[in-house]
């Protein structure tokens, strides 16, 4: 066994004390005193024993360790005659250190207080230079909380609570990211969970130890409330030229539950990428370059490649679909247009609906004037004509109680049936007499109540058209030829007219019949589109491709029936309008997106492709100007792989955008992998992915509006709202 460093006999080795700050001044000769020096430092020694008394006689006690015995022995008096000079007690090593350090600290604090307190106290802690995007920041207290101009909250900051978490909301000053500015990703904790919950496993079952050390070692800054601090990421002071979104795939990784390597080592493969949802535009390429593309009268106006119908954005990140009359219109401009429709080219607008009036004239519930050929037609009221009368509510509720009743046939009705059906029929009468005396005041009064919410110019004209006041006029003539003074007399409480007799109808129709030539209908007159009259209705024909009318009926029945005095004569409107087969054909082409969950929530007519999104920062960015040199001889098939058997989806049903068969299978991972990797184009995570999702506006400062006197003493504006 090894001898220990100090013999414990007390017969050979002293009893040093090393937790006792002074040593005997006689230690540097190896002779030190057994009394050794006081706790503060001063000499004790005075004899070299303190002599026993046995008996009568006084014996020395000095130490065998001194000497033992000494020859002269004790006084008479008992005292040791071996007096030890006093000396000078010495501090020991670890005393030594320990004063030095207090030294040097106390002459550091003090320079640091000569040089804090002067007027270049900044520029001695100056962390190094900030960014050129920064360099408009000239205090620290712009940006971290504890300004630097006060020296004594400094320990505090540096020995206290945190202010990383408060530094950092200083950053969205400048910067928005939206409600959920420090959360990870800038997004909802539940919507997160929701992602990591679903997050792919990673191509390879092992992680790399660097990735596990890291993991291990970096650990999250989360404060309580779940936010991260921005330095997390972003590390200022490292030079003008430094750049603060450079964030290492160690960072990344030390976050990630999903831990890999590289994108070609144990990135999870792509699943569904880059189609998260149908497209808006309705278009089978399967069906299109099998079959369309190869008839013969649309041959040689098909494209010959994806370029014929497709252009990159300003940004060369999404594929844009080029204008309707460019890659469309050769080959469906015939159908919007309706020119071989077997059924009505146009949308019926307005009519006049079959009421039995007999049966109602027997039991003397008189309606005046009604178009006999109306009953012989069995016309039914439109949809929009139903949804503007909606807005009085004495129609909506005889609508209500006729639900079950076949108005065409009254003569065995109930009193309470024949004053409803009267009470629609003179709604008709009251509808065309107003349309025809006050003109689109009144179509604007209705369509106010019928929506819930005011409309203004430009959406009205939109919706009925510019619809001309003489076809309204003339249709209501031909229709009800008492019209205005039924309807006058009505309102003012007296009896109706006479009405015409049968006599003098049939000379009316007579001088009709009395046309110099023979003359189109209506419909056919109308090939470009417009107004025109057939038998008791008018009828609108779309005028090409974004027909405004159609647009308008569809986006303002589309959206929530909220407000609506009857939202499902709205939802009625829509579903005309959104058949496939509908005159203009708009819903073909252009998909509908359920806005909800439920059917009340409303629909969204998708009127144009995927655009990008102002402002708009997704998880994954790619960019397709970049990868056009790169392609093959196979071209944009390259990557995206065409679905021969993929059926054309029927999206009339399903309104779901999630629910969908793509044309085109998800891209692989191994096609970017062949290029991306370290040695060659990189692999960096920022490569392809964007930490912060959502939508961004720029911060705006605006300016406020200033007003100057002119000359002659008017005020213009010289700063803009």
């Amino acid at each position: 066994m090894a001898d220990s460093m100090q013999p414990l006999d007390f017969r050979e080795s002293f009893y040093e004390r090393p937790n006792q700050e002074w040593r005997c001044g006689r230690t540097r000769d190896d002779k030190p005193c057994l009394v050794g020096p006081s706790l503060r430092g001063r000499c004790q020694a005075t004899f070299e024993c303190r002599p026993m008394k046995k008996g009568d006689r006084w014996h020395c006690a000095r130490s065998v360790l001194a000497g033992g015995t000494c020859d002269q022995g004790p006084l008479p008096d008992g005292t040791c005659s071996c007096r030890i000079p006093p000396c000078r007690p010495i501090r020991n090593w670890r005393a030594r250190l320990r004063v030095a350090g207090h030294g040097v600290a106390a002459l550091s604090i003090g320079l640091l207080l000569i040089v804090l307190g002067g007027s270049g106290r900044l520029a001695v802690i100056e962390p190094g230079d900030l960014t050129f995007q920064h360099s408009a920041v000239t205090a620290c207290g712009d940006c971290h909380t504890v300004s630097a101009d006060d020296a004594l909250t400094w320990p505090g900051v540096a020995f206290g609570e945190s202010t990383e978490i408060a530094d950092s909301k200083r950053c969205l000053a400048c910067h928005q990211l939206g409600g959920n500015s420090l959360s990870p990703h800038s997004m909802p904790a539940a919507e997160l969970a929701l992602i990591t919950e679903r997050g792919s496993k990673p191509s390879v079952p092992s992680v790399p130890m660097t990735l596990r050390i890291s993991a291990a070692t970096t650990g999250l800054k989360h404060s309580q409330s779940g936010e991260l601090p921005c330095l997390t990421c972003h590390r200022e002071h490292k030079g003008k030229s430094a750049d603060l979104a450079d964030v290492s795939n160690l960072r990344c990784m030390s976050c990630h539950q999903t831990k890999f390597a590289s994108l070609s080592d144990g990135h999870p493969e792509f699943t569904d990428f880059p189609f998260n949802r149908s497209t808006r535009i309705a278009f089978n390429h399967s069906t299109h370059f099998d079959t369309h593309f190869h008839v013969k009268e649309f041959k040689d106006d098909a494209p010959s490649g994806c370029n014929g119908c497709h252009v990159p954005d300003v940004n060369g990140e999404t594929m844009l679909i080029k204008e309707f009359k460019v890659v469309c219109s050769n080959c469906h401009t015939d159908q919007i247009e309706g020119k071989d429709r077997a059924s009505a080219k146009g949308i019926e607008v307005l009519n006049v609906p079959g009421i039995d009036t007999e049966s109602l004239a027997d039991e003397d519930v008189f309606v005046g004037g009604w178009p006999e050929e109306a009953l012989d037609a069995e016309t039914e009221l439109t949809p929009i004509m139903d949804f503007l009368l909606s807005a009085d509510p004495k129609f909506a509720a005889a609508r209500k109680l006729l639900a079950d009743v076949d108005v065409l046939d009254l003569s065995d009705a109930e009193p309470e049936h024949l004053e409803a059906a009267a009470t629609i029929a003179w709604a008709v009468k009251e509808f065309f007499f107003d349309l025809s005396t006050k003109g689109m005041p009144a179509l604007e009064e209705r369509l106010r109540v019928a929506i819930g919410r005011g409309i203004d110019t430009v959406d009205l004209a939109k919706l009925f058209g510019l619809l001309p006041i003489d076809a309204v006029r003339s249709a209501a003539g031909a229709w009800f030829p008492q019209l205005y003074g039924e309807v006058s007399a009505r309102r003012r409480g007296k009896e109706l007219p006479p009405p015409v007799p049968e006599d003098d109808q049939e000379s009316i129709k007579d001088e009709n019949k009395k046309k110099p030539v023979e003359q189109m209908d209506g419909e056919a007159w109308s090939t470009a589109g417009g107004w025109y009259r057939d038998e008791f209705s008018l009828f609108y024909r779309p005028t090409g491709h974004k027909d405004a009318l159609l647009r308008a009926w569809l986006d303002v029945t589309g959206v929530s029936a909220v407000g609506f005095t009857q939202p499902e004569a709205a939802r009625e409107i829509f579903e005309l309008l959104a058949d496939p087969k509908a005159p203009g054909r708009c819903v073909k082409c252009h998909s509908v997106d359920a806005v909800g969950e439920r059917p009340d929530t409303g629909f969204v007519v998708n009127w144009t492709g995927a655009r990008p999104v102002r402002d708009q920062q997704k998880f994954t960015r790619f960019s397709h100007r970049t990868h056009f040199s790169l392609l093959d001889e196979e071209g944009c098939l390259s990557c995206h792989s065409l679905g021969k058997s993929v059926a054309r989806t029927d999206r009339s049903k399903s309104r779901d955008p999630k629910r969908f068969v793509s044309n085109f299978g998800p891209i692989k991972r191994k096609a970017c992998a062949a290029c991306h990797r370290k040695t060659e184009a990189g692999d960096r995570c920022l490569t392809c992915h964007e930490y912060h999702i959502g939508v961004f506006p720029p911060a705006m400062v605006s300016a406020p509006k200033v007003m100057t006197k002119s000359k002659a003493g008017t005020s213009n504006y010289t700063k803009g709202r």
